[in-house]
């Protein structure tokens, strides 16, 4: 997941270098907040280094580490910026962002004893990356990014960026994205007695993806 977001809107690239990426979708991110590019580049790295450390362990104890590569068949954004060719394990071209924290974090009351909550906004089957080049041209000039945003262009990557806003900033939105069947799940529920780290790497593995 974190790997689709830092391809299109993260600051560095995965050697570290300066991420030329997806010029319009990272200026609609930085309407967002400035930081938010390299904010994208740090948690990518952060689960690349916890996957790696879940990885190792396992081998020391003799376990076979966990390869998610079988379950990487969808197909990600074909916009600038990504890597086009590569398969995913999360679709995070059509999301359901769960919004309900807005009010659940303002109330008294508590959702684990029943409480239930309205969502601020319906957000559903909506990207939070770029889709493709003619949906959100590249080289929409920044200045048309400025407030109040006039141009339907902008306004569509805007819209986008603001989608996966409540995902990279703060964790505090849930959101569905489609997973490549539950063969993944299964796969790894089969191994839940092998060691529990095995779990942990494959949730990491699939945080990187």
């Amino acid at each position: 997941m974190w790997q689709q977001y830092n391809e299109l809107g993260g600051a560095v690239d995965h050697n570290d270098q300066p991420n030329p990426g997806n010029p319009a979708y990272l200026a609609a991110l930085q309407n967002l907040d400035g930081d938010m590019p390299q904010y994208i580049s740090d948690n990518t790295d952060d689960e690349i280094s916890h996957a790696a450390f879940l990885t190792a362990y396992l081998k020391s104890k003799g376990v076979v580490p966990v390869d998610l590569t079988p379950f990487a068949g969808l197909q990600g954004s074909q916009a600038t910026g990504a890597n086009k060719s590569a398969g995913r394990i999360t679709n995070l071209l059509s999301l359901n962002v769960d919004t309900s924290w807005y009010f659940r974090y303002r109330s008294a009351q508590n959702p684990d004893l029943g409480a239930a909550f309205p969502q601020l906004l319906n957000i559903v089957n909506q990207p939070g990356i770029p889709i493709n080049d003619t949906d959100t041209p590249p080289g929409t000039p920044v200045s048309l990014f400025q407030p109040p945003i006039t141009d339907p262009k902008a306004r569509r990557m805007q819209a986008i960026a603001n989608t996966a806003g409540p995902n990279p900033p703060s964790h505090a939105a849930k959101i569905t994205a489609q997973s490549n069947n539950n063969a993944m799940a299964s796969a790894c529920s089969r191994r839940v007695m092998n060691s529990a780290a095995t779990i942990a790497t494959a949730t990491e593995n699939t945080a990187i993806e």
